[in-house]
Protein backbone atom coordinates (compact mmCIF):
# COMPACT_ATOMS: atom_id res chain seq x y z
CA UNK A 1 0.00 0.00 0.00
CA UNK A 2 3.24 2.73 0.21
CA UNK A 3 4.33 2.09 -2.97
CA UNK A 4 0.95 3.01 -3.89
CA UNK A 5 0.99 5.97 -2.30
CA UNK A 6 4.40 7.24 -2.39
CA UNK A 7 3.45 7.02 -6.49
CA UNK A 8 0.87 8.87 -7.30
CA UNK A 9 -1.15 11.56 -5.19
CA UNK A 10 -4.22 10.25 -6.84
CA UNK A 11 -4.25 7.30 -4.34
CA UNK A 12 -5.81 9.41 -2.12
CA UNK A 13 -8.36 6.63 -1.23
CA UNK A 14 -5.48 4.65 0.19
CA UNK A 15 -4.60 7.11 2.53
CA UNK A 16 -7.37 6.20 5.49
CA UNK A 17 -6.30 2.76 5.49
CA UNK A 18 -2.84 3.03 5.05
CA UNK A 19 -3.31 4.75 8.77
CA UNK A 20 -5.45 2.18 10.08
CA UNK A 21 -2.98 -0.56 9.07
CA UNK A 22 -0.03 1.91 10.54
CA UNK A 23 -1.84 2.10 14.05
CA UNK A 24 -2.94 -1.32 14.33
CA UNK A 25 1.03 -1.97 13.93
CA UNK A 26 1.84 0.81 16.30
CA UNK A 27 3.68 2.55 13.35
CA UNK A 28 2.02 5.78 13.55
CA UNK A 29 5.40 7.25 13.63
CA UNK A 30 6.47 5.84 10.23
CA UNK A 31 3.52 6.68 8.50
CA UNK A 32 3.15 10.45 9.39
CA UNK A 33 5.71 11.65 7.01
CA UNK A 34 3.58 9.99 3.62
CA UNK A 35 0.24 11.27 5.37
CA UNK A 36 1.88 14.74 5.93
CA UNK A 37 2.97 14.39 2.17
CA UNK A 38 -0.39 13.67 1.20
CA UNK A 39 -1.99 16.65 3.70
CA UNK A 40 0.31 19.56 1.63
CA UNK A 41 -1.07 18.09 -2.12
CA UNK A 42 -4.61 18.22 -0.84
CA UNK A 43 -4.73 20.72 2.02
CA UNK A 44 -8.07 21.65 2.24
CA UNK A 45 -9.30 18.06 2.39
CA UNK A 46 -11.62 17.66 5.53
CA UNK A 47 -11.25 14.08 6.08
CA UNK A 48 -7.83 14.04 5.00
CA UNK A 49 -6.72 16.03 7.98
CA UNK A 50 -9.20 14.87 9.87
CA UNK A 51 -7.18 11.60 9.72
CA UNK A 52 -3.66 13.01 10.21
CA UNK A 53 -4.79 14.87 12.85
CA UNK A 54 -6.15 11.48 14.62
CA UNK A 55 -2.73 9.95 13.43
CA UNK A 56 -0.78 13.47 15.39
CA UNK A 57 -2.63 12.59 18.27
CA UNK A 58 -1.44 9.37 18.43
CA UNK A 59 2.16 10.50 18.39
CA UNK A 60 1.03 12.97 21.15
CA UNK A 61 1.34 16.12 18.84
CA UNK A 62 -2.10 17.28 20.34
CA UNK A 63 -1.33 21.09 19.18
CA UNK A 64 -0.70 19.97 15.68
CA UNK A 65 -3.66 17.93 15.60
CA UNK A 66 -5.48 20.75 16.82
CA UNK A 67 -4.72 23.05 14.48
CA UNK A 68 -5.39 20.58 11.51
CA UNK A 69 -8.89 20.15 13.34
CA UNK A 70 -8.76 24.01 13.20
CA UNK A 71 -8.39 24.18 9.92
CA UNK A 72 -11.15 21.96 8.80
CA UNK A 73 -13.56 24.08 10.53
CA UNK A 74 -12.21 27.16 8.82
CA UNK A 75 -13.42 25.45 5.49
CA UNK A 76 -16.41 23.39 6.74
CA UNK A 77 -17.69 24.90 9.93
CA UNK A 78 -20.56 22.61 10.61
CA UNK A 79 -17.89 19.64 9.90
CA UNK A 80 -19.09 17.43 13.00
CA UNK A 81 -16.60 14.75 12.74
CA UNK A 82 -13.47 18.19 13.29
CA UNK A 83 -15.86 18.87 16.30
CA UNK A 84 -15.98 16.28 18.04
CA UNK A 85 -12.30 15.22 17.58
CA UNK A 86 -11.41 18.80 18.68
CA UNK A 87 -13.89 18.25 22.19
CA UNK A 88 -11.85 15.22 22.51
CA UNK A 89 -8.59 16.75 22.20
CA UNK A 90 -9.57 19.22 24.94
CA UNK A 91 -11.23 17.19 27.38
CA UNK A 92 -8.45 14.78 27.42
Amino acid sequence: MRIALEADFANLGLVRPFIVAANALGRNADAAPLVESFVDFYPVNAELLCDYAELLNALGQRGAARERLETVLIFEPENERAKVLLDLLTTE
